[in-house]
């Protein structure tokens, strides 16, 4: 028996319990109009929210209200004690807001004691021109402490078009459970390596005998590297309606595009392309 279409929605309900908190927290704020004291006495309240993912959403929002008197109140929560996935949350939003524009804005951060502040500060590549970025995360590849760091390093280089941290890439490709594997393939893929376009490739190829769980990640990182590198969609009111085949079908194109795919990859443990 077929499996029945699905569109990009239904393979995100097992988060629904996420999608509801949040989805809770914006309907409440929507209540306030944008940038009035109570708005702003709303925002704060969640940003010291129980729960992590209201938390990053709110200073999410914070980040698009274009308010740059936020920027005080931001940089008291760079502390070590900061939850990691919320420190990036912050730097995000203080970068959206102008706060981090040079390398001397970021130098605090990347030299700093606390592995989870410099994680957090590898973000540079959003907020800074193409060349410091990658001056900047270079070092972190190569002599950071942290092997977790050096390999963020190596992605964030990878988003930036510099192959610099391809051999971590491919080591990590080795080692690494299907979410970081995937994570890893579509660096790759940025790239034009053959490794990453066909493992992607792949995988789209059988998504069908995946789980529900690994199918989402499957969607979640292909609509991320089309973002990246700009395979189109058909145009939709509703992003979450499009059916997960023709999202698959045009990563797969794209794949099937790239002059890298037309490479044979070796799998031996050296990553040889022949």
């Amino acid at each position: 028996m077929s499996e029945p279409r699905s569109n990009a929605l239904d393979l995100i309900t097992f988060c629904e319990s996420a999608g509801r908190s949040t989805g809770n927290f914006l309907a409440a704020l929507s209540e306030y109009e944008p940038g009035s004291d109570q708005w702003k006495t709303y925002l704060k309240s969640a940003c010291n929210s129980e729960n992590n993912l209201v938390q990053i959403v709110a200073f999410q929002e914070i980040g698009k209200s274009s308010d740059a008197d936020w920027l005080l109140f931001l940089s008291e929560w760079l502390q070590p004690e900061t939850f990691p996935t919320t420190l990036v949350a912050v730097i995000n939003a203080m970068g959206a807001l102008g706060g981090i524009q040079s390398r001397d804005d970021f130098a605090p951060f990347i030299k700093s004691a606390d592995s989870n502040l410099r994680g957090a500060a590898i973000n540079i590549h959003y907020f800074l021109p193409h060349d410091e970025a990658i001056e900047l995360l270079l070092p972190i590849l190569y002599h950071d402490p942290d092997p977790d760091l050096r390999h963020i390093a190596a992605l964030r280089l990878a988003n930036l078009h510099s192959d610099a941290g391809l051999p971590l890439l491919l080591e990590w490709m080795q080692r690494e459970n299907l979410f970081g594997k995937l994570t890893n393939a579509c660096a790759l893929a940025i790239l034009n390596h053959p490794r990453g376009l066909h493992f992607l490739h792949d995988l789209i190829a059988t998504h069908h005998t995946l789980s529900k769980q690994d199918r989402t990640r499957l969607l979640f990182h292909i609509c991320g590297l089309g973002d990246q590198v700009g395979f189109e969609l058909p145009p939709c009111d509703r992003p979450e309606d499009i059916p997960v085949e023709t999202i698959f079908q045009n990563a797969s194109d794209w794949i099937e595009g790239c002059s890298g795919f037309q490479k044979v990859v070796s799998m031996d443990s050296e990553n040889h392309i022949s």
